[in-house]
This record gives C-alpha cells, structure tokens and sequence, in this order.
C-alpha cells in the first residue's frame, strides 16, 4: 500500500514537473515574442481630426471669427516662427476656432495631424497618445530624431508655392503630464527648422502657468482671445443670436453677458439648448425670460451660464431667487450619481454602462440626461459613450464639489459590487486552457465584457484612491475572491500592466496605521504574482489558474514565495552596472551592447532605452530625480540630452539604502540575509553589479539579464 501511494505521488510529481516545463517555455518563448516583435504604435483614435468626436463637434458658424482665422492663415504662410498659441479662457472658442483650421488645412490637402485632448479622457489626455513615447519604449527625443526628423529631412524639397504643412494640437492645457510640455513643445518647434517642407505647428490652450514655463526659450507667436479682436467678437456673438431672439433689448442684455469681462461663445450655445427643449415642457419665451430674471453682473460668467440649468434640474424653475418644491433626497442623489459618471469616469461610458454600473434602470438615467441635455451630448445608441458639450461644465461642477455645494463621484464600492456580479471562471466560454489571447475574436470578448464591466476592471482602485476612505472589508473579501478571475479579464483585456499599476495603488492605501496586516500581505502576493506572471497570464489567459496554483507556494509545503522576483531581458551583452532611482520605482542598468536601459521596479516594464555606448558608470545625484551619471557625462532621462557635468563627489552620490542586512556571500553564489543563504545563483545569473534599496535587490549579469 505504502509503495502505490508512493507511485502514485511520483506520478504526480512527474505531471507537475511536465506541466511546469511546459510553462516555462511558453514564458520564454513568449520573451523571444515580445523581443522581437516589431515597433507597436499606440493609437487613440478618438483624439484624431477624421475621428467621429472632432468630425462632429462644432465649427466656427458661417463669417463668425474671421479676423482670427486670417491671422492664423497669415502666420502659417509668411511667418518665420513655427508655432502659434492660440490662448484664452474656457468657453472662448479655442477648440471650435482649431476644428475649424484644421477643416481648412484639409480642404487644401496641407493637414499633417490633429491631436485634440478633451477633459475626462485619461488615455486621450496623455502624451504617450501625441509623442508615441512607448515606441519601442525608448525616449521621446530618440522617438523624434527616428520617427520624425530624419525622415522628414530625407524627403527631396517641396514646391514653396503648396504652402506650409500645418499641425494642430489642441487643449494642450489638458495633457496629464505637464512635465512633459517643455520637451514636447521644443520638439514640435524644431519642426520649423526642416528644409524640405516648410511645416508650422498651431497648439490652443488656457493661460496656465504649465504652458507658460513650456513655450519659454521657444520661437511662438500668440492671439489672446480674451484681450484681441473684442468688436469681432462682440459682433459674432451678435450675429449667433440675432436669428433666434428678436427683442432687441434682450439681444442687447444677452451680448453684453456673454462678452464681460471676456467672450463665452458657449454662452449662445448653451443657452439656446436649454430654451429650445426637445421635451417641449416649457414654453422657450418664457424660459428666456426666466434666464435673463436670475443673470446678476457679480456673478461669475461660467455659473451664469449653468447655475440655471442645475438650479432648472433641482427645482423645476429657472428663477433661483425662489425654491419651489426640491427634488427629494433620493432623487437629488441619484441626479449627483449619474453627474458624477458623466464628469468624474476616467473615460466616456454610455448611459447603457452608467446605468449598469450604477445599478440603476435605463430609463432612469435617460431621465436625468434628458434633463441635462443643455449640457451632454446623449447619443440615441445606447453603446456610444454620453460626452460633455463643453469641459467648462465640468469646471463648474468641480469647483461646486470642491466648495462643499454637492458631493458627488464614482464608488469604489458600486464598481466592485459590479465586478462580483459580472466575473467569473471561465468569462468568455473559451473552455481550452491553452488557448492564446491573440486566437479569441474580439467581437467575443467585447460580448462577454461589457463597457460596464470593463470599467470597473480597469478603475476601481483609481476610483477608490480618489475618494480618500479607508480601505473596507469589502476590498479584502473582493481579492480574497474575484482576484484571479479579475486577472484574467485584465489579462483577455491586454491590460495586465493596469492591474500591476492598481496594487501598486492598493499597496500605498495599505500604509496608512489602520489597514490590517492579513489585507496587506494579500496585495503583496498579488503584486508578486503579476510581476511573475503577467507576461505569461497575458499571453494565455486561461492558465491563471493552473500556474498560480502549480508555482505559487502553499502554507504547508513552503511558507512564503523564493527570493527571485522577476527577471527583465533586453540587453544583448553583460549588464555592467545597476542602480535605482532616488525615488526607488525605477532601475537603470547599462550594458555592454552601448545602451543604459530603464525599467519600472515595481511592474518590470521597459519603459526607455538610451544608445549612450558601453558605460560601467551608473550615479544619480540626490537633487535631481531625473540626472544620471555615465562614462560619457550626465544625461537627462526626460529629455535624453546628455552633457559634460562631472559626477558628483562620492560623499554626495545617493548610495542605496539597505535593509536586513542584504548581500552576497565571497563567491558571490548566494544571496545573503545576515548568515542565512535565501537564493542561489545559477551560473547565468552570477552578477557584475547590484543595487539595493529596502529589502530588493537587483543584480546585472553577465548574459545580460537584470534580476
């Protein structure tokens, strides 16, 4: 009997060991895949010119700023300077006026790009959309000299009567990243400085301090639509009403409101939306007329424009000096409910998914946006995502919850009760482990996984961080239940680098003194199993299960996980020097293949490379998060310029903080805490230079690998 048993566990052992084989070499052949793949573009095609949002958001009407538009015109036939800041406040036309260049440009066959940024857009509002910063991951100024200006000088010259070739960027202001502007801009400037085409860039943004510091020491010219061009403007607002209201004394009352102190075209727009209701519930005469009753000349322009449609929402009166009968608090909340998904989503959802995700019935939320629709873009397909008309609403509605007025936002706990109703094993019925995620159709996974549910798999902790609150117990049950099926809907959604970045959240939510040590643990190992697994879950799914089961270490056989963590592959030659960032979330390692490599610490993403040639030096000086030390001088890692400053003197070089006791024992073969040997090193891993920061420690090694 002994001797069966003992069979049989051999058995098993031996399957185990086959299946672990097998996996291994998926895991590498998928590396072999991802190294050699070629370059993989990110696209937004929303923020596009010929995308369906630009084509069908407004255009300048009819001989409506023409003035501005010659000016444009002007400056991008004659004048020497290569960008144009088309500048002013919100509601001022900036967007409107950019469509309607770039409308022209096409017309003429003389539009390279248009790039739009829109409020509420996350993956619209980056720069890795607009400078394709992920190309191959290396650095934008590398991106710009391959991608762009050499191409661009190999051309043979142009004819100079064609006329320059335009760019058009818009709501810069609204980038996520406005660190990245200087770079951008300089780049975008040195466009101008290309021989075989003439090419001129026009960029439109609110006065920010960000945009400011970006365009200094860059050859502009700009147009402030607050300060130019007023009796223009004044006359185009007159010329926008004239056809729909005939009173001259209120035609008067609405121009002066809608140009002092500055001009909002929105305010034409909006307030003819709001008298015009599709609905036909209120007379539009007498809806005027209540509007102009409430205008007060110290309130500001923006709250003239919307406090009457929220107060019209609230209270059934446009008039708010009175207060007839308020919405009861269940419906005022469920009204601050569907706000909130509309203005505070990371990206557009439709009313179909708001209602989903709020759990409450459809008809419902197309209530609320049909009282709204002054303000929204509701589409009759119930896919199609609902869209602010104008992102001064949102201002308006921020600084109203900023002020304590009305508290609204996107539940983390909503997101994740969706999340538990909607996951499950086996999401899109595929029933065959090895099935590659490039082999499933994605008509099927977007069928199984709803806009509604994909939300909140890739937010929920975004949405969670935001709110400021503790962590719950219904975070812990959530993970403790749904974690590997909300991996692998990550993993089916090619975002597995999403869920690595949300422990990485969750991680620094758990640090505050009541977040309880069992949760914590739970994140770490789901931190550890992504920056394991991930390359291999997203290739493949479906063998979450049976690889997190097979190599994941169970409490009665191995208490804790090996020391090794991951292993980044990049470097064609030995790894000569590692080192961390002052901040700890980055790795530089340098290499003898003439390239110094970055990699995020915490997901094991290559996120940049430099072709620097072979250094052993790798130093960061404490003062600068961004300044890295070579062979050859100090290379910014933003913008990749490298210069002759001299290292630091060694008492200034940041050396890497340790913890435990970590290191290697003489022969290098062992990595040590205090006396104990915790991980043997294979000869491929025998190290040439480390670096350690808390309790990691990372290791270059002479095939190149970083570990």
């Amino acid at each position: 009997f002994v001797l069966l048993v003992a069979e049989k566990q051999l058995q098993i052992s031996i399957h185990q060991r086959d299946i672990s084989a097998q996996q291994f070499a998926e895991f590498q052949l998928q590396n072999e895949i991802l190294k050699n793949r070629p370059l993989d573009l990110p696209v937004v095609p929303q923020a596009r010119y010929d995308s369906s949002d630009v084509q069908n958001s407004p255009r300048c009407e009819g001989q409506t700023r023409l003035r501005i538009r010659e000016t444009i015109h002007h400056w991008a036939d004659e004048c020497a300077k290569p960008l144009f800041w088309l500048v002013g406040p919100a509601g001022t036309g900036k967007s409107t006026i950019a469509r309607t260049i770039a409308d022209s440009f096409h017309d003429k066959k003389r539009l390279v790009a248009g790039y739009f940024f829109k409020r509420g857009e996350r993956d619209r509002n980056n720069t890795t959309g607009l400078d394709r910063d992920a190309v191959e991951k290396k650095g934008l100024a590398i991106q710009f000299e391959k991608l762009l200006w050499l191409p661009l000088c190999d051309l043979p010259p142009t004819d100079a009567n064609h006329g320059s070739r335009i760019v058009v960027i818009d709501a810069l202001d609204e980038c996520e990243q406005p660190e990245h502007l200087p770079l951008v801009l300089s780049l975008l400037s040195k466009l101008g400085t290309v021989n075989a085409v003439c090419l001129r860039v026009l960029i439109t943004s609110r006065f920010t301090s960000a945009v400011v510091a970006a365009l200094d020491g860059v050859r502009y010219r700009s147009l402030d639509l607050k300060a130019e061009h007023r009796d223009e403007t004044r006359s185009d607002h007159k010329w926008e009403i004239l056809e729909n209201w005939p009173n001259p004394a209120q035609l008067d009352r609405l121009i002066h409101l809608s140009t002092a102190p500055s001009p909002l075209f929105i305010y034409a727009a909006t307030l003819y939306r709001f008298i015009d209701d599709p609905d036909k519930r209120e007379n539009p005469v007498d809806q005027l007329e209540l509007w102009l009753r409430q205008c007060d000349s110290n309130t500001p322009q923006l709250d003239q424009v919307y406090l009457p449609i929220l107060h019209y929402v609230l209270f059934g009166s446009c008039n708010v000096h009175e207060k007839p009968k308020p919405l009861a608090e269940n419906l005022r909340m469920e009204l601050f409910d569907v706000l909130g998904a509309i203005i505070l989503a990371a990206t557009p959802l439709s009313y179909k998914a708001i209602a989903a995700l709020l759990g409450m019935p459809s008809r419902r939320v197309t209530l609320w946006l049909r009282h709204l629709h002054a303000v929204l873009s509701v589409p009759e397909d119930p896919e199609t995502p609902v869209r602010l008309l104008h992102k001064s609403f949102s201002d308006f509605m921020l600084n109203l919850k900023a002020s304590n007025h009305f508290d609204y936002g996107v539940d983390a706990a909503q997101c994740i009760k969706r999340m538990e109703a909607g996951l499950r094993r086996d999401i899109c019925n595929i029933r065959k482990p090895d099935v590659l995620r490039n082999e499933i159709e994605k008509q099927v996974i977007d069928t199984q996984i709803p806009a509604d549910l994909e939300y909140p798999c890739l937010y929920w902790v975004y949405h969670l961080q935001q709110s400021g609150r503790l962590l719950g117990n219904n975070v812990h049950v959530f993970l403790c239940t749904h974690l590997l099926y909300w991996l692998k809907v990550l993993a089916l959604l090619g975002r597995v680098s999403d869920g690595a970045a949300a422990m990485k959240q969750l991680a620094a939510i758990c640090q505050c003194p009541n977040a309880f040590e069992e949760f914590s643990e739970l994140i770490k190992d789901a931190s550890k199993v992504i920056a394991t697994f991930g390359p291999m879950i997203e290739r493949t799914p479906l063998q979450i299960y049976g690889a997190l089961i097979i190599f994941s270490p169970v409490a009665r056989i191995k208490p804790d996980w090996d020391a090794h963590r991951q292993t980044f592959e990049g470097h064609d030659d030995q790894a000569n020097a590692v080192a961390f960032l002052p901040d700890g979330q980055m790795i530089a390692s340098a290499s003898w293949d003439k390239t110094v490599r970055l990699w995020d610490a915490v997901t094991g993403a290559h996120r940049q490379t430099l072709l620097l040639g072979s250094t052993r030096t790798l130093a960061l000086h404490s003062s600068s998060s961004t300044l890295l030390f070579t062979d050859f001088g100090a290379v910014d890692l933003f913008t990749n310029f490298l210069s002759n400053e001299p290292p630091p003197p060694p008492d200034e070089t940041p050396s890497s903080p340790t913890f435990c006791n970590i290191g290697l024992n003489p022969e290098k073969t062992w990595l040590m805490v205090g006396d104990a040997k915790i991980l043997w090193l294979p000869i491929e891993y025998r190290l040439t230079s480390s670096a350690v920061r808390g309790s990691t420690m990372f290791i270059g090694c002479s095939s190149g690998r970083v570990t």
